[in-house]
């Protein structure tokens, strides 16, 4: 085995580098629950075919030892208060002064069939920061070692491509690739060639060959390349926010009567302004939209991360016109709600939700009247992007990226049976709960 010293550095070389949802989700953690102590389990959906070896593991150990010495910097401190004003002097003291101790906050183990494990135990206002560094370090070890039967020769001109299809279908979209990405060069090149695309793209035309208004590439996930290419870091909270509050908030027993409601509310006192956008599959689509309190609707946009994205419009225009419009309805213009896709996206899927959304948008208007466009969709589009590969050896084959995911004595059901995450027990409460409502089943 080579010692320490001969493995490669790890790549993550900013404390930035990660999401901006995760550092929405800290100071809110930092303000809300600052002495709670939680643990993270990480999974692998796709154990059968992705094997770790000795090698792939003593690298993971060396790069995640490495976070130790993440710090934020001055210069990172002076740009997050110049362009990310929602943070508060006293978040960013903390964060400022924070050290990661990987040593005792992650415990790594490989078992003799290959299976990686990862527990994280800390601090939540410490430790929630360490889930996307440590997926896309595991991911970018495993192409580094195990699976390297690809190259970087085609990105940027793929990444140029797939933008420029994207603008061209009216897709308003960003960049959410940072938990799989290949590497963190094949995120650097993507988000550059994307960039200077779009700026081409622009220059030349505002407007579509059909009449209609161009897509827009509206910023990145990742706060340290929103830095360096001077665009908008963008991102609300994860489902980790509900997952937390299902038991936060009874004890230990998930109510799902009411846990959405609360984990918004907690939200929304918090960041009474901002990052009002709020993911309905946690506990399925159909529990959400069947208990969100109007009071709550009406001052959150929605995120659709899993199942059927036409489906799930339908179930939004379920609630919207039985609910919202009933509130409004002797106002002009229709409630204006913004939704935000990201599961599973590539230029097709994009386009056929676009199509949807302006189909609902004629409908609506030709029902009410109204002289507005009620609906806005955004995409976040993410392993598309940073992690669309084929193998060398043969080009028609995808070189399948890592799916890694956070797994916790807390239950994520979504919307689709693939994405469940948790205990098993806690699963078979909230599945009877579900039986028992006819609306949720």
């Amino acid at each position: 085995m080579p010692s320490p010293g001969t493995l490669q550095d790890s790549p993550i070389e900013s404390i930035l580098d990660n999401d901006l949802y995760k550092f929405t989700m800290q100071q809110a953690v930092f303000k809300a629950y600052p002495n709670l102590i939680v643990e993270y389990k990480f999974n692998n959906r796709d154990k059968k075919s992705q094997i770790f070896n000795n090698e792939v593991f003593e690298l993971i150990e060396h790069w995640v030892s490495q976070l130790s010495s993440l710090k934020l910097k001055p210069e990172e401190r002076e740009w997050i208060k110049k362009n990310l004003t929602f943070f508060e002097d006293e978040y960013l003291d903390f964060l400022s002064n924070l050290t990661f101790n990987p040593k005792s906050e992650v415990k790594l183990s490989l078992s003799e069939s290959g299976h990686l494990d990862v527990l994280v135990t800390g601090e939540w206002k410490v430790v929630i920061l360490y889930e996307v560094f440590l997926m896309s370090l595991i991911s970018e070890a495993y192409f580094l070692v195990v699976d390297k039967d690809w190259n970087l020769d085609s990105q940027a001109q793929l990444a140029k491509e797939k933008c420029r299809d994207l603008v061209k279908a009216g897709c308003v979209f960003s960049e959410f690739g940072t938990r799989r990405r290949r590497s963190f060069k094949t995120h650097w090149i993507v988000l550059n060639a994307m960039k200077s695309e779009y700026e081409k793209i622009i220059s030349e035309n505002r407007i579509t060959p059909d009449g209609s208004s161009l897509g827009e590439l509206t910023g990145t996930s990742n706060v340290a390349l929103a830095k360096e290419f001077n665009l908008r870091a963008v991102g609300t909270l994860a489902h980790e926010w509900f997952m937390a509050h299902s038991v936060l908030d009874a004890n230990k027993e998930i109510n799902l009567a009411t846990v959405n409601h609360n984990s918004l509310k907690k939200w929304s006192e918090i960041y009474p302004n901002e990052f009002h956008t709020a993911l309905t599959d946690t506990f399925t689509s159909k529990v959400f939209f069947d208990t969100l309190n109007i009071s709550i609707g009406e001052i959150y946009n929605f995120r659709q991360d899993s199942g059927d994205p036409l489906e799930w419009i339908e179930l939004f225009l379920n609630w919207y016109k039985n609910k919202l419009i009933q509130k409004d309805a002797d106002k002009m213009d229709l409630p204006t709600k913004s939704l935000v896709f990201s599961d599973s996206l590539n230029v097709v899927n994009c386009t056929k939700i676009q199509r949807k959304i302006d189909q609902v948008n004629k409908e609506l208007k030709d029902e009410f009247h109204c002289k507005n466009e009620p609906i806005k969709a955004f995409y976040g589009v993410g392993t598309f992007l940073t992690n669309d590969f084929s193998k060398l050896t043969n080009v028609k084959v995808k070189s399948k990226a890592l799916n890694m995911c956070g797994d916790r004595y807390v239950v994520k059901l979504s919307d689709s049976p693939g994405k469940h995450q948790g205990d098993p027990a806690v699963f078979k409460v909230i599945e009877a709960q579900i039986k028992a409502n006819p609306n949720w089943a």
